[in-house]
């Protein structure tokens, strides 16, 4: 669940279990309700990818920034097997769950598979968000997080 730029993943990932061009992530701020980090995993490319997390009583905010404006960003959301997102206008939707992208370009539904042991898998679901610079996803409940 992060963002790619121009199709490329911020670290080289040849198998499950080795990597290369690791990104390295730098802590910005952190305090009780709001989190702000970034790394270097597009510095080939001269793109910071900065993300921010604020955490309301009934919404929580990812906020997604990318340094160059000329790129373009995918943000990533995978789904539980269980869940089933629909897209409604410029929302998703997941049970009782409302998703908002700001300064979306397109949001797509895909089906997708997920792990579930060994050689085993469920289908799934995924939802890609294009942006250009700046992504702000709000998640909303009618529940309350806290």
């Amino acid at each position: 669940n992060t963002v790619t730029v121009s199709g490329k993943n911020s670290s080289d990932i040849w198998s499950s279990f080795r990597v290369a061009k690791r990104a390295k992530v730098n802590i910005i701020s952190e305090t009780k309700n709001k989190v702000i980090a970034q790394h270097n995993g597009y510095r080939d490319i001269g793109v910071i990818h900065q993300r921010e997390w604020k955490f309301e009583e009934d919404r929580i905010h990812i906020i997604d920034s990318l340094n160059q404006i000329v790129y373009e960003g995918k943000a990533h959301m995978w789904f539980d097997s269980r869940l089933i997102p629909v897209k409604m206008k410029d929302k998703i939707i997941i049970n009782d769950i409302e998703l908002f992208f700001e300064n979306a370009n397109h949001i797509e539904i895909i089906k997708t598979k997920v792990p579930n042991g060994f050689n085993e898998y469920l289908k799934s679901y995924k939802i890609e968000v294009t942006f250009n610079h700046f992504l702000n996803t709000q998640i909303i409940t009618k529940q309350n997080f806290k």
